[in-house]
């Protein structure tokens, strides 16, 4: 199961694609070590790619343009639980909480503000 949430979110399917999203924050933040080492392989490159795919300035015929502040939020929470699980430091983590410190959204810049500040 943890392997197709990571298939999933990495694939980026758009029909159950928001919801992979909440269950790999769970695994960042309740599951086991060997949950995530079973979805941190495809996590982070997914997570990559959506920002570039989820930006408010491009055109999206992947994506609905009123899905994209949830898309976002959904994306933030997944990367504030790899922050806090010792993920801070990896590039796609820290991509994700500038964007959501500079997210016109102002539930996206408030849910970043606590992962922001923690210890490296």
């Amino acid at each position: 199961m943890l392997r197709e949430v990571g298939l999933t979110v990495a694939s980026r399917r758009s029909v159950p694609f928001p919801d992979a999203l909440q269950p790999a924050r769970w695994v960042f933040n309740k599951g086991t070590r060997g949950h995530r080492e079973a979805i941190s392989a495809l996590a982070p490159l997914s997570v990559s790619n959506l920002a570039e795919e989820l930006r408010y300035d491009r055109e999206h015929s992947r994506y609905e343009n009123t899905d994209l502040p949830l898309l976002r939020w959904l994306c933030l929470q997944l990367a504030q639980a790899m922050a806090h699980s010792g993920l801070k430091q990896d590039s796609v983590v820290e991509l994700w909480l500038k964007i959501g410190e500079g997210d016109p959204s102002p539930e996206a810049r408030y849910a970043v503000a606590p992962y922001a500040n923690l210890e490296a």
